[in-house]
């Protein structure tokens, strides 16, 4: 596995189904809450639902020695990610979801 899987984010039609799912049905504390969001925690694996009018998922792993995973993933078509403070890539999963890998 390359890095650790620290957030995954959910694109939701009904956001108060998903997050009354996830915190009532599942047991995840809610960290913070907006209008259009709400963030849980997983046991040290954040949640985050948004408000979206597609469905979908965007996984995030951190801690990754990107050059590494970017070389082993490259048949996957992987779009880099650059920023000030972090470096990474992002791929899609067979689903067409985000599945992004960051240094930081």
């Amino acid at each position: 596995m390359h890095g650790r899987l620290s957030l995954t984010v959910y694109y939701c039609e009904d956001l108060e189904a998903m997050a009354s799912f996830y915190r009532d049905k599942l047991g995840m504390k809610t960290v913070a809450e907006k209008e259009d969001e709400v963030v849980l925690d997983g046991n040290g694996h954040g949640i985050l639902l948004q408000s979206r009018a597609t469905k979908g998922a965007e996984t995030i792993f951190t801690g990754v020695d990107v050059d590494a995973a970017y070389e082993d993933l490259a048949a996957l078509n992987p779009s880099r990610l650059e920023g000030e403070e972090s470096r990474g890539f992002v791929v899609r999963d067979p689903e067409g979801n985000t599945v992004c890998f960051v240094n930081d």
